[in-house]
């Protein structure tokens, strides 16, 4: 063995020893969109019903750099959720300034999340179904808060490491977003209904990754000595 190969031995071992393995590190992105539509009033006795249009925003991330080192994993985490304010107008017909009045109704909604690629990786569905009465004022209106039933808490998945080409590199990573919303009424007494719909979603993708792995402080002292003698001689 000469003293070149010698040399350059003891700076890989230097490298490896001092460089040390490099630990997984997380970037996260996190977005929230919301919408909020209002019914119209409906005023017949034996009530009616609505459909809201349906609501489809596209929430872009930011894709991996892959100049940071190599994407180990993708995890998404969806928290979707729905507001429900039910506006009652009290219209009693014997012109009491306050009278008992009630809507039977019903309304739901739903949500979907397509992540990059053709898969929904979360759905939600919510209902609020009930006979809801207060007493009300006349030509006034009342707003009550009527939390639908349904899930709640965040969902979390795991990209499949054959689709981390859809996260990395320049561009976006799209999520399409779909709510849908039908709003029934099927008895009105002493007032007329509206229904104020808040649809929101909250996404947030880590992507956990391993960096670059840079040369220690020795490691790059022994570099720096051996080229700085190689130059001298």
């Amino acid at each position: 063995m000469n003293r070149r190969t010698v040399v350059w031995l003891t700076v890989a071992l230097a490298v490896q020893t001092w460089g040390g393995a490099a630990s997984a590190e997380v970037f996260t992105q996190t977005q929230t969109v919301s919408n909020m539509e209002l019914s119209p009033w409906i005023t017949a006795s034996d009530g009616g019903q609505h459909t809201f249009a349906q609501w489809n925003p596209t929430v872009d991330f930011a894709r991996f750099d892959t100049s940071l080192g190599s994407l180990t994993g993708v995890t998404i985490t969806v928290q979707t959720g729905m507001g429900n304010l039910l506006q009652l107008i009290g219209e009693n017909p014997q012109h009491n300034p306050t009278a008992f009045g009630y809507c039977a109704y019903s309304l739901e909604w739903s949500a979907s999340i397509t992540p990059p690629g053709t898969t929904v990786v979360a759905t939600d569905h919510r209902l609020a179904d009930e006979t809801f009465g207060a007493t009300l004022v006349r030509h006034g209106t009342s707003v009550f808060s009527r939390p639908p039933s349904g899930p709640s808490g965040l969902s979390t998945y795991n990209v499949d490491p054959v689709d981390f080409s859809l996260y990395s590199g320049p561009g976006a990573a799209s999520f399409a977003l779909s709510f849908d919303a039908d709003f029934n009424c099927t008895e009105l007494f002493n007032c007329s209904a509206a229904v104020r719909l808040t649809s929101r979603a909250t996404l947030t993708v880590d992507y956990e990754f391993t960096p670059v792995p840079a040369p220690g402080p020795v490691a790059a002292l022994v570099i720096g000595g051996l080229l700085s003698a190689r130059r001298r001689r």
